[in-house]
């Protein structure tokens, strides 16, 4: 069934239980980060998102607000806006107060080449050994999420 929800997007080279691919980003520090450095043993959230999409903006809200039941999940915010543009979305959005949430650019539009997401927001879900376990495209309802937590 999950080899069905990947195959059915043509252009796209991905499957279910793919390993997580190594990508290099920057952190909102300009430190150097890559998912070589995720640990595994946690499900992992990777968000696509633009900081001036108001979609985005929600699931990040949404994802704030459920703060304690997310808390066993490591979660990537990533975006292909320039740094100063993260900057001030992980000011206002008070990113550095929660400890399983990152966020990083794409300065090097590797994410965005490897999945070629249509839409943001754009939710990639890998399981704890770091294998390709579901993909949103849009605004999947926060339980989605928080329902990942329960398998830990």
């Amino acid at each position: 069934m999950l080899y069905m929800l990947f195959s059915c997007r043509s252009g796209n080279h991905y499957a279910a239980l793919d390993p997580m691919p190594s990508l290099d980003m920057l952190l909102v520090d300009s430190s150097s980060y890559s998912t070589n450095q995720i640990k595994e043993g946690n499900y992992t959230v990777i968000m696509y998102f633009r900081t001036d999409c108001i979609h985005c903006q929600m699931e990040t809200v949404d994802i704030l607000k459920a703060g304690a039941a997310l808390k066993g999940l490591n979660i990537l915010l990533l975006t292909n806006k320039p740094l100063k543009d993260l900057k001030k979305f992980a000011s206002f959005y008070k990113l550095a107060d929660h400890p399983n949430i990152r966020a990083a650019t794409d300065h090097r539009l590797e994410f965005l080449h490897y999945y070629k997401p249509a839409n943001v927001p754009f939710l990639v879900v890998f399981d704890r050994d770091k294998k390709l376990y579901r993909i949103y495209e849009g605004t999947p309802p926060i339980d989605s999420l928080t329902v990942l937590t329960h398998s830990l």
